[in-house]
């Protein structure tokens, strides 16, 4: 008798270990309890996954703020002339898309970019009747270092132009 109470013993202390690690392994911890991702973003796995014009752990960094503003723009000008002359740059909707004024200093009508951490890019777009395209980043001296093409929808010339945005 005194076996078999010990072998029912060790037989419920196995059963009751077994049950709690059953609980364990299927409880599912939520990682993203203790994580509050900003401006609409959305955590998965304990990571968040932020909207366009936000990074960051928490989606808390805004990356349009730096591109926002008036710029002197310097380079080389379309035909190798020296050129100076201010650009105006100001948000739209949604929050990663800016809308560039006095483009190149000939365009009267903004042309539309979109930030992403120092990233900026032009996609092809026709303003003014005249094709647009191009990208550039923001450097380490808070200038924006763009690379651009602008080609006539009537003559089909394209040029190519650097430019250097300063603050």
């Amino acid at each position: 008798m005194r076996c078999s109470s010990r072998y029912l013993l060790v037989i419920a202390l196995c059963a009751i270990g077994g049950l709690f690690m059953m609980v364990q392994l299927s409880c599912r911890k939520d990682k993203c309890k203790l994580v509050t991702c900003d401006n609409g973003g959305i955590c998965d796995g304990g990571v968040c996954f932020c909207p366009p014009g936000y990074g960051g752990p928490l989606c808390d960094t805004a990356f349009r703020p730096k591109f926002l503003g008036n710029w002197t723009v310097q380079g080389s000008g379309s035909v190798g002339e020296a050129a100076q002359y201010v650009v105006s740059v100001f948000g739209s909707s949604p929050d990663n898309k800016v809308l560039i004024e006095n483009f190149d200093n000939t365009f009267t009508k903004p042309v539309v970019a979109y930030v992403s951490l120092d990233s900026i890019n032009i996609p092809l777009q026709e303003v003014q009747a005249r094709y647009v395209q191009g990208a550039g980043f923001y450097d380490e001296n808070s200038d924006i270092q763009l690379h651009y093409s602008i080609t006539d929808s009537a003559t089909n010339v394209t040029i190519t132009v650097d430019k250097t945005w300063h603050l």
